[in-house]
C-alpha cells in the first residue's frame, strides 16, 4: 500500500538572489529638505529621519513620550537648528498664541492654558550667530505637576519652522533637566529624575529612573504644523516581502519576512488590499498579523492569506508589512498576486511544475468565465505567446478534452463495517455537491425532524486516501458541531474545504452524530472526482452548467498534476 504525502503541496519559495540589506544611495532632490532629529538623551528621544517637500513651506519637529504613572513637574532644554535652512516660523497660533507660548506642549492644560513655562526663542547667547539658532525652554510645576501620567504618548515638546532651501539639516534638542513625581506620591516629596545634568538617570538596576514607554518615546520631522495625532512612518527597503503559494482546493498564498530584516522593531502585520474596478462589493482589505516559522536555517515571519477562489488568481493585491521600531512605523509595499507568481515562475523554476502552472491558469480562467469574474481577460491568456511552453501547454489542453472520471458517490455506504446502517435513521440524507461560494467546498445536506433539537449534534467527516475505489488511510478527520451548522431550502448542512491539490480523488464521508458521538444517520460518501463525473454525465447541459462542467475538468487535471509531482 502506498504511504500518502499528508503534508500541504507548496510551492517551492523563489526567493531573489539580492541581498536583503542592499539600499541604493540616491541624490538628494532639489526640492527636498532632509531634517535629522537628534538628542542628547537618544534612548529617550531616538533619532529620526524624514523628507518634506519644499513647496510645503514649513516642517515640525515634535519629540513624544509616555511615562504611565507619572506626572512631569519640570523640564529644561536647548533646541538648536541650522538658520541655513530652517526659520522660527513666528505666526500666532502656530508655535504662540498671543505671544503665550504653545512650544513645551506637555505643559499645556486641557484649555490650552500654561503654567509656570519661560521660553526664548532668540537667546542673546545665539543673536549674533549666523549658523545656529536655538530655542530654550524651561518649565516648572512641583505643586500639580503636569498631568503626563495616562499610559498614552505625549509631545513634550514641538517646534514649527519655515523652510528655507534643500538639502539636509539637523535639529538638535539638548536636554539638560527632566523631573517627575509618581501619582500616589505625595505634593511634598521630591522629584524623580528622569534627566539630570544633561544625563539619563537610571537606577540601581540600569533601568531608567522614570520608566518609559519605549514605542510611545520617539522623534519626528512632518510637513505642515503641529499634528497631536500625527505617527511617524517610514519606507523602509530593507523590509522584503516574499511569497509563497499552497496548492490546495482553494489556494492559499503566505507572504514571507526575513525576521532579520526586522531586528529591533515589534508588532509586525500586513495589510492586503485589493479595489476591483468594476464591483467594489469584491474589494478586499484585510489585516493579517504573523507567526515565527524557520525555512531551512533562515527565520521568517509568516502572513497567511487563505482561501485565494480560482476565478480571482488573477487579482494583484498591494501588499504592506508594517513595524513599530521606537514608535516609527517601519513598512515596505510590493504587489503579490498568483498570476505574477505563477507567470514568473516559468524560465526560472524547475519544469517539472510547468504542468502544474499550466493547469492552475486553465483552472481560474474557466472560473472567471463561470463566475462572470472578468471574464475578458482571462488569467491563461498569456500562455498562447509562450512558444517555448507550448507543447506544455497543448498537453494540458489535451487532458482537459480527454478527461475521463470515474464516480465514487454512495448516498449510503451498506458494506464497511466501519459505518452503522440504520433502516430508519433518525437523520436523513439531503444532498452532497461541490459548491462554488466564498470558498469552494463539499457541501453535506441533511434533514431533521421537526421535534428534534440539533444541540449537541456533530457531523463527523472523515477523508480516506483512495485504492481503486475503497478507502485506505485516514488523511483528516474533522468533528463539525451544531454552531456551524447551515441552513438552506429547509435542511442543515455542512461544508469540507480541507481538502489539497493532490486529493481530488480522496473519498470523504459523511455521518450525523448525536450529543454521545453515537451515529443518527447512514453515512454518504462522495469526492471531487465524483462531482467531475457525475456532470460529465449531464445530458443537453445548459450554457452554465457547461461552463461549470469545464471549470470541474480543469480541477481534476489539476489534481491529477499535484498527484504526478509528488509520486502518487
Amino acid at each position: 500500500m502506498k504511504k500518502i504525502i499528508s503534508v500541504l503541496l507548496c510551492v517551492i519559495l523563489a526567493f531573489s538572489s539580492e541581498s536583503l540589506f542592499a539600499v541604493s544611495a540616491s541624490a538628494v532632490e532639489d526640492d527636498k529638505l532632509t531634517v535629522n532629529v537628534t538628542s542628547n538623551v537618544p534612548e529617550l528621544f531616538h533619532d529620526s529621519s524624514s523628507e518634506v517637500s519644499l513647496s510645503e513651506g514649513t516642517v515640525t519637529v515634535t519629540y513624544w513620550f509616555n511615562t504611565p504613572d507619572y506626572d512631569m513637574l519640570d523640564a529644561q532644554f536647548v533646541l538648536t537648528y541650522e538658520r541655513e535652512f530652517l526659520k522660527y516660523n513666528d505666526d500666532n497660533g502656530v508655535n504662540h498664541s498671543n505671544r503665550k507660548s504653545l512650544i513645551i506642549r506637555s505643559a499645556l492644560d486641557d484649555s490650552g492654558l500654561t503654567d509656570g513655562v519661560t521660553v526664548n526663542t532668540n537667546p542673546d547667547s545665539y543673536k549674533d550667530n549666523t549658523v545656529t539658532g536655538a530655542i530654550k525652554g524651561n518649565c516648572t510645576n512641583a505643586q500639580n505637576g503636569y498631568d503626563t501620567r495616562e499610559n498614552a504618548r505625549k509631545a513634550f515638546i514641538s517646534v514649527t519652522f519655515n523652510t528655507l532651501k534643500a538639502g539636509e539639516t539637523t535639529v538638535h534638542l539638548y536636554l539638560v533637566v527632566m523631573g517627575f513625581r509618581h501619582e500616589s506620591a505625595a505634593p511634598s516629596s521630591e522629584p524623580v529624575f528622569l534627566v539630570k545634568g544633561s544625563n539619563l538617570i537610571k537606577d540601581s538596576n540600569n533601568n531608567p529612573a522614570v520608566p518609559f514607554v519605549t514605542d510611545d518615546s520617539y522623534t519626528a520631522a512632518y510637513a505642515g504644523t503641529f499634528n497631536e495625532k500625527y505617527i511617524p512612518a517610514v519606507p523602509d527597503e530593507n523590509i522584503r516581502i516574499l511569497s509563497s503559494l499552497t496548492l490546495s482546493l482553494n489556494l492559499t498564498m503566505t507572504f514571507y519576512v526575513k525576521k532579520d530584516s526586522l531586528t529591533g522593531m515589534t508588532d509586525p502585520y500586513i495589510t492586503v488590499v485589493y479595489t476591483d474596478s468594476e464591483d467594489p462589493e469584491l474589494d478586499v482589505n484585510k489585516t493579517i498579523y504573523g507567526e515565527e516559522v524557520t525555512k531551512g536555517e533562515t527565520d521568517y515571519y509568516a502572513f497567511v492569506y487563505k482561501g485565494v477562489n480560482p476565478q480571482r488568481m488573477q487579482d494583484t493585491y498591494t501588499v504592506t508589512v508594517y513595524a513599530n521600531k521606537n514608535g516609527i512605523i517601519h513598512y515596505n509595499t510590493a504587489q503579490k498576486g498568483v498570476s505574477s507568481y505563477i507567470y514568473g515562475g516559468f524560465g526560472h523554476d524547475d519544469v517539472s511544475w510547468y504542468p502544474i502552472y499550466v493547469d492552475l491558469l486553465n483552472y481560474g480562467s474557466a472560473a472567471q468565465i463561470y463566475k462572470d469574474y472578468h471574464a475578458d481577460s482571462p488569467i491563461n491568456a498569456g500562455l498562447s505567446g509562450m512558444t517555448d511552453i507550448s507543447n506544455v501547454v497543448a498537453a494540458e489542453k489535451a487532458k482537459i478534452a480527454n478527461l475521463t472520471a470515474t464516480d465514487y458517490y454512495e448516498v449510503t455506504v451498506n458494506d464497511d463495517p466501519d459505518f452503522l446502517v440504520f433502516i430508519e435513521p433518525q437523520v436523513t440524507y439531503g444532498g452532497v455537491n461541490l459548491a462554488f461560494g466564498t470558498v469552494i467546498a463539499m457541501n453535506y445536506y441533511f434533514i431533521i425532524g421537526d421535534s428534534d433539537n440539533i444541540d449537541g449534534m456533530k457531523v463527523r467527516v472523515s477523508q480516506y486516501s483512495n485504492n481503486n475505489g475503497e478507502k485506505d488511510e485516514l488523511m483528516n478527520e474533522e468533528i463539525i458541531t451544531s454552531d456551524h451548522f447551515l441552513t438552506k431550502n429547509n435542511k442543515y448542512y455542512v461544508s469540507y474545504s480541507a481538502m489539497n491539490a493532490h486529493q481530488m480523488n480522496d473519498l470523504v464521508y459523511f455521518t450525523v452524530l448525536d450529543s454521545n458521538n453515537n451515529p443518527i444517520s447512514n453515512t454518504t460518501r462522495f469526492s471531487v472526482e465524483s462531482e467531475v463525473a457525475y456532470r460529465m454525465h449531464t445530458a443537453n447541459p445548459s450554457e452554465e452548467i457547461s461552463q461549470l462542467i469545464d471549470v470541474e475538468k480543469a480541477i481534476l487535471v489539476y489534481g491529477n498534476s499535484a498527484k504526478e509531482m509528488i509520486g502518487e
